[in-house]
């Protein structure tokens, strides 16, 4: 099939006679080439063939054509599965959608139709970065500051758990605070995106662009920032030298680079006071080489005149300047800079002596910089720093929040208890003064002895709390060992109770296994306590982490139901409702089964008769309900939030620790759902409990 492609392509160029060839501008040799390889597409008969055949033509169409030639071929990488080609296209017509949310989160949507991977996981964070930019754009000085403690708070509270996560978080800040700022948190918050950046696969390259892309832009609206500006400029040439070889990302053989040579070129010349003479003349060069050879460089060089009027900024041709920025700073497409512009005439026109031109530039000038002075929102950086740091804090300040109280209690006794000794010593005095010399060596000696209870008390203090810090982590390791060398026993006993049973003489065996049953449930009971209790053990520590995967919701709710149906109770029914939503889950699956069957575990112990009934619903965009319902003997609604509470039990007549719903809803809580007893059951039923998890955790952020 690469053969037939190449013929076609060949006798479409050897069509034109070779001074027809040599006589076609750059744009219509791309032209003919394009309608080439149309002709090589319209006879292949391969998927593969067809998509290499049309990422080129992506590349050799005019912009208004891409969008529909891209999706065109992400539609056929979907289908014969080529993630690599496909996100590819993704990523390239993200770049026509900049300004539109709506085409953002349909290309969002394409890129969730390719399978999980880091390719994948890195477009999707490529098209939320376009989002944030594309957002603080049009965000107002109010909604801006709404935003940013909105990020803080997620930076802080929700603890991002990969760097794709973070990364997402820190650009959102990065690109708001650029539009108000080029100060210090705006280069932490750059320096950690690249520091971020610089530690993925190499694949990742079109994140590192972009993040050079929006870096430079930010840096160089501001005089102060301008050096950074260049630093950026310079790795993005050097990255699309790397492109157009082959050496970073899939090799494009038609695509044009000059557009993005020549906006570069071009903000680097407006920086020649970053630049070295040598430099200057190299990029003016370069970026009038691309004028002259490509239309549309061409087109906006007319538009804007900027490569002539900052290299004769940066020569000191001042008449040259003069000559071209009074026709430059009526162009619209000046616009964005022209405080820089006029700034450049003020300087020129100082040194040719045309005070008349200096003076009006000035007062434009500086009517611009007032503008901005009153535009800017001046907040108070160092504050939010604190802000942002303090959140990292939040979490140990709570568990240590405790102790502390504690100790400020004692110390308040000490201290209440030391003003009242002192109270009475200066009223002693005060009706005996005739013996104050004796009085003041007894108070100097009572001084002498608090003072030293106090020093006590103080090493006391830090010792108790060291022994609280040592007892907490001694709690861990005793439940962790305590359940490893338990639960091995316990194994042994129910497979030597079976052994018994499976061994004993056949008129024996009705009676021994009514009691190998038993023996069998309770060592059950026992390993499922010792669990329910390591894994509250790990909530608390921090230490229980979570790994997703696609689990089918019926599936789930089929093994919560045959790990618990030998509990039951004799002509008690367990049942899974036909009517549970088929999909598929993207969470956690052991710990939603973990729930699960707490919740149907205690089911089967209050219910001596009817039936427990699981059932389930889609109650949201990104949210599903599984009720677990019940005939038992019920739960007085003034309890709903008491049996939540550790180690609460109704009924102590059943066997039970009662740290199995407590442990439910924590679980839920981590998974970011919520477990609760609903406040009222389906007929036919006494209990029901709910419990609300996300479709899929990777889109919480939307909930």
């Amino acid at each position: 099939m690469l053969k037939k492609v190449v013929f076609f392509l060949a006798a479409a160029i050897m069509a034109l006679p070779l001074s027809a060839v040599e006589r076609l501008s750059s744009g219509e040799q791309r032209r003919h080439l394009s309608d080439s390889l149309t002709v090589a597409l319209a006879n292949t008969d391969s998927p593969a063939d067809s998509l290499r055949i049309i990422t080129d033509l992506f590349d050799l169409a005019p912009r208004q054509q891409r969008d529909s030639i891209g999706r065109l071929g992400i539609d056929i990488a979907v289908r014969i599965g080529d993630s690599r080609t496909g996100l590819d296209l993704i990523r390239n017509i993200c770049n026509l959608h900049h300004s539109s949310d709506t085409a953002l989160e349909k290309d969002y949507d394409l890129a969730m139709n390719f399978n999980a991977s880091a390719d994948r996981d890195e477009t999707v964070t490529f098209i939320q970065m376009m989002q944030n930019y594309n957002s603080a754009k049009h965000l107002s000085a109010d909604r801006r500051k709404m935003q940013l403690r909105q990020l803080i708070r997620r930076a802080t509270d929700d603890d991002p758990e990969t760097d794709l996560e973070r990364m997402v978080i820190l650009h959102a800040m990065a690109v708001n605070i650029a539009e108000i700022s080029q100060g210090p948190l705006l280069n932490r918050y750059f320096e950690e995106l690249d520091t971020l950046a610089s530690g993925l696969r190499p694949e990742a390259y079109a994140l590192q662009n972009l993040i050079c892309v929006q870096a430079s832009m930010a840096y160089a609206s501001s005089d102060a920032s301008r050096a950074k500006s260049v630093h950026y400029d310079r790795r993005l040439l050097n990255r699309i030298d790397a492109m157009e070889r082959g050496e970073l990302g899939i090799r494009h053989p038609y695509r044009d680079y000059n557009a993005n040579r020549y906006v570069l070129y071009c903000r680097l010349l407006s920086n020649f006071d970053n630049i070295s003479p040598e430099e200057v003349e190299e990029y003016y060069a370069k970026v009038m080489e691309i004028v002259a050879t490509d239309s549309v460089a061409a087109s906006t060089n007319r538009k804007s005149l900027r490569p002539q009027i900052f290299h004769a900024a940066a020569t000191g041709d001042d008449n040259t300047v003069m000559a071209l920025l009074p026709k430059a700073l009526d162009m619209p497409y000046n616009k964005g800079i022209r405080s820089r512009l006029l700034r450049i005439m003020i300087d020129a026109a100082g040194r040719t002596g045309d005070l008349e031109k200096q003076l009006e530039a000035s007062l434009e000038y500086n009517k611009i910089l007032e503008k901005d002075i009153t535009e800017r929102v001046n907040e108070n950086w160092r504050e939010l720093e604190i802000t942002y740091d303090m959140g990292r804090l939040r979490q140990k300040y709570i568990s240590e929040n405790a102790k502390i109280e504690n100790t400020m209690l004692v110390v308040s006794l000490v201290a209440g208890a030391v003003l009242l000794i002192l109270f009475i010593i200066l009223f002693i005095l005060f009706r005996h003064s005739r013996r104050l010399a004796a009085n003041l060596k007894i108070t100097n000696e009572v001084l002498n002895s608090e003072r030293r209870s106090l020093a006590g008390a103080k090493a006391s203090l830090e010792k108790a709390a060291e022994r609280a810090r040592l007892a907490d982590s001694l709690k861990s390791a005793f439940i962790k060992n305590m359940t490893e060398e338990v639960t091995v026993p316990l194994h042994t006993i129910a497979e030597h109770t079976s052994l018994l049973v499976q061994f004993a003489k056949n008129e024996e065996k009705p009676f021994l296994q009514k009691y190998a049953a038993a023996i069998t449930l309770n060592t059950e009971i026992v390993s499922v306590m010792l669990a329910d209790l390591e894994s509250l053990s790990k909530l608390d520590s921090g230490e229980l982490a979570l790994l997703p995967r696609r689990a089918s919701l019926r599936t789930l709710c089929d093994d919560a139901v045959n790990g618990v149906s030998h509990r039951l109770q004799p002509g008690v029914q367990m049942l899974v409702d036909s009517k549970i939503p088929d999909i598929t889950l993207y969470i956690d699956s052991t710990r939603i089964l973990q729930i699960l069957w707490q919740l149907l575990s205690n089911s089967a112990k209050f219910t001596a008769e009817g039936r427990i009934l699981i059932s389930a619903e889609i109650t949201g965009e990104n949210q599903v309900s599984i009720y677990i319902s019940d005939t038992g003997i019920g739960i007085p609604q003034e309890y709903n939030e008491h049996i939540f509470q550790r180690f609460v039990r109704l009924d102590p007549s059943v066997p039970g620790a009662g740290i199995g719903l407590p442990l439910g809803r924590q679980l839920a809580e981590l998974l970011g759902g919520t477990l609760i007893l609903a406040p009222q059951s389906p007929e036919g039923f006494v209990t029901t409990f709910i419990l609300t998890v996300p479709i899929d955790s990777r889109r919480r952020r939307k909930s």
